[in-house]
């Protein structure tokens, strides 16, 4: 609930991430999103008060409707079994990769 997320986040300091070229993604399926650094539309954005604070350069993935590491699977990983990549993930995928990109650059 809203107390263990505050406790974690105060004491690991989960919510006040500044660094450089940085992304974070998430499902909002996933219940261990509410300890990441999430999108101002997120419901856990202020969980138990914890402020979040980011630099400039991080950017926050929110990939709706999935859960737990579906960002890892390459894209079309499951379309063998019938399951097609949502527009979700496949937003997700383009925008984790153009980051990538950016970053080494």
């Amino acid at each position: 609930g809203d107390d263990s997320s505050l406790a974690s986040n105060e004491k690991f300091g989960a919510r006040y991430f500044l660094t450089a070229n940085v992304t974070f993604v998430n499902g909002n399926l996933d219940p261990w999103h509410s300890l990441s650094i999430v999108n101002a539309s997120d419901p856990f954005y202020e969980a138990g008060g914890a402020q979040q604070v980011t630099s400039p350069s991080v950017d926050i993935v929110e990939i709706n409707g999935t859960a737990h590491c579906r960002d890892m699977y390459a894209p079309n990983a499951f379309q063998a079994i019938g399951i097609n990549d949502t527009t979700p993930v496949i937003w997700a995928h383009a925008r984790i990769s153009e980051n990538i990109k950016r970053y080494l650059s």
